[in-house]
């Protein structure tokens, strides 16, 4: 079953909206994606989970809620192998499977 839907953002996120979601456990990372679309740049905190660190929100972060999804879709290499998956067991073991047929390069530092 292939998605269906392209999945944009049609408004920036409140900075507080996924905190209000997740109180207990507030993602750093939408958070972050959240502080990019409304223009935040470098260190900037939206959760207690952050004090005493130093962040950096980097602008181009925002284009990580614009994604046309079917053209992601089409160059999944193993999204066939997904179609008929219901469970995220199921996934990783599409995923997995995937992997053993294909040479995965090998880890790198990511630069700042």
């Amino acid at each position: 079953m292939a998605p269906s839907a392209i999945a944009i953002a049609t408004e920036a996120p409140s900075p507080h909206h996924s905190e209000l979601h997740t109180a207990k456990y507030p993602s750093i990372v939408q958070g972050q994606v959240a502080a990019a679309i409304r223009g935040g740049f470098g260190d900037v905190h939206f959760t207690s989970r952050t004090a005493g660190s130093e962040l950096f929100v980097n602008p181009l972060m925002a284009m990580y809620f614009t994604v046309d999804l079917m053209g992601l879709y089409r160059r999944l290499l193993y999204g066939r192998a997904l179609a008929n998956t219901r469970t995220q067991m199921q996934v990783g073991v599409a995923i997995e499977a995937f992997r053993e047929t294909v040479v995965i390069r090998q880890r790198r530092a990511y630069p700042h």
